[in-house]
């Protein structure tokens, strides 16, 4: 997924796709000759192998052999929330260990999707701890809480901005009455 345009992790992507393939050291010479600025003093070896992680998992780039990559085109990865909704739907009856197992879930975050389909009622949850599909509408429900969340953590960041910067007009105005004559 493409970054900010000119940042460290689109010149090392934009290096190894024009390239097509190249070794971290390559990419390290590269980066440091096309942008010297951006990273004097900088340490870019450990800089460049973190973007290569990210470009791994993100389905980017693929490994040739140990630190040797190629461009690869990228993938749009499988959310791991989609990977459980359809194993639910195969089996119908799957357990939390099932779910970890087959998707690389956590016990959390499969426990919590299991809890969001129950308030969804598409699923009831078996004495054994299983949880049963009991209504199957095809395509996976969004999960609102999370949505819910995101909206309360980004309105308290604004709420908690808007308190510090009527903190500073405060004393602003507080310094400039002491100030008069």
């Amino acid at each position: 997924m493409a970054g900010r345009k000119g940042s460290f992790a689109n010149i090392v992507r934009e290096l190894l796709q024009a390239k097509g393939r190249a070794s971290v050291a390559e990419l390290v010479t590269a980066v440091i000759s096309a942008n010297p600025e951006q990273v004097a003093g900088r340490k870019v070896r450990p800089m460049v192998q973190a973007v290569m992680r990210d470009l791994l998992r993100s389905g980017e780039a693929a490994r040739i052999s140990e630190g040797e990559y190629r461009w690869a085109a990228r993938k749009e990865p499988v959310q791991l929330r989609q990977k459980m909704w359809s194993i639910l739907r195969a089996r119908r009856v799957v357990s939390i260990e099932d779910l970890m197992e087959l998707t690389g879930a956590s016990r959390n975050y499969a426990r919590s999707w299991t809890t969001m389909l129950e308030g969804h009622e598409l699923v009831r949850r078996l004495e054994d701890g299983r949880v049963q599909l009991v209504n199957d509408p095809v395509v996976m429900p969004d999960d609102a809480t999370k949505a819910g969340k995101l909206r309360a953590i980004r309105l308290r960041k604004a709420f908690d901005s808007l308190c510090q910067s009527m903190e500073v007009v405060a004393k602003a105005v507080k310094e400039l009455g002491e100030a008069m004559p």
